[in-house]
């Protein structure tokens, strides 16, 4: 149970930090695009270089998995970091807060994905439910149930009761699944 809750936690921490890139990642899509409008043709000038590489990744990265987030979002920031565009960014007034809030908050993310991957790892090795469903299924069906037919046919007076017991309580289990299944079928959303 406490896996479960560390996998729930670690993973709506994973979330939460994705949230605050995408955030990150549209602050920095809106400054330049409205920089690029600013009467100063300087700044003009230098959100217009600079939006020519944000546009490169776009806003469409939002969408994509983690990984691949990830990784555009990385190669977006090394882009960024080239020497000639350092001028335009400090010449886009709160451009070099928010390259520094998206690369926090993509480190942010990597280490709560890290976290996350952890959590996974050590719920990877326990069994889960149903591993272990597919287990039981399999003893009952192929080992005890041919082992009480055929006991119950060689020493009736003593197998047989049990068998039949056996027997009654799989019907009713089943019986109990067919009326859960039913009752999930006639619900329509």
């Amino acid at each position: 149970m406490r896996t479960a809750i560390n996998r729930g936690k670690a993973e709506s921490d994973l979330d939460d930090k994705d949230v605050v890139r995408d955030e990150k990642v549209q602050a920095l899509n809106y400054l330049l695009l409205g920089a690029m409008h600013n009467p100063n043709a300087e700044i003009s000038a230098s959100a217009g270089r600079l939006y020519v590489v944000f546009e490169k990744y776009g806003l469409k990265i939002m969408h994509e998995s983690y990984l691949i987030e990830s990784a555009l979002i990385e190669s977006m920031l090394e882009d960024f970091a080239a020497a000639n565009l350092q001028a335009d960014i400090t010449a886009v007034l709160g451009c070099t807060e928010l390259i520094a809030n998206l690369q926090t908050a993509q480190t942010d993310f990597k280490t709560a994905n890290i976290a996350w991957g952890e959590v996974k790892s050590k719920e990877g090795l326990k069994e889960s439910a149903t591993e272990i469903k597919k287990v039981i299924f399999s003893i009952i069906n192929n080992d005890i149930i041919p082992y009480l037919k055929v006991m119950s046919q060689a020493n009736n007076p003593v197998y047989g009761e049990l068998a039949q017991a056996a027997s009654q309580i799989i019907n009713d289990v089943n019986q109990n699944v067919k009326r859960r299944n039913k009752k999930d079928e006639d619900i329509v959303i």
